[in-house]
């Protein structure tokens, strides 16, 4: 199983503030819960949404693809 920090090495870098309306200067980070991955802010901690961790790859990706 991966460990969250080989999860978050593989993913784009994502500022808070390109997914909300926030001035928060943090980052979207994973973490793990069991089959669970959580999208979080690094910097504030809010939740931006729960799902598989399957999942986690490609929710980055089209974030990243969507804010560019």
């Amino acid at each position: 199983m991966m460990t969250e920090e080989e999860l978050n090495n593989g993913l784009p870098i994502i500022p808070h503030r390109a997914v909300t309306d926030t001035d928060c200067p943090g980052c979207l980070v994973a973490g793990l819960r069991n089959s669970t991955g959580e999208v979080r802010c690094n910097e504030c901690g809010t939740l931006i949404g729960s799902l598989f961790v399957t999942e986690v790859e490609a929710f980055f990706q089209n974030l990243y693809q969507g804010s560019r």
